[in-house]
Parts: C-alpha cells; sequence; structure tokens
C-alpha cells in the first residue's frame, strides 16, 4: 500500500512539474506583449 502511494504521489508531481514547465514555456513564446 505505501508504495502505491508513493508511486501516485510521485506521478502527480511529475504531472505538475510537467505542466508547469509547458504552461511557462508556452508563456515565454508568447511574448511580453499581448
Amino acid at each position: 500500500m505505501k508504495a502505491m502511494y508513493d508511486k501516485l504521489k510521485s506521478l502527480r508531481w511529475y504531472i505538475i512539474y510537467n505542466w508547469s514547465v509547458k504552461a511557462a514555456f508556452e508563456w515565454f513564446l508568447m511574448g511580453d506583449g499581448e
């Protein structure tokens, strides 16, 4: 049970990290001017 919880936890952080990088990258591509 504990191992499964740890796996889910790391997967969640992996998704959050990837989403942040993707969002930051898209924001960077858009530039400062709206």
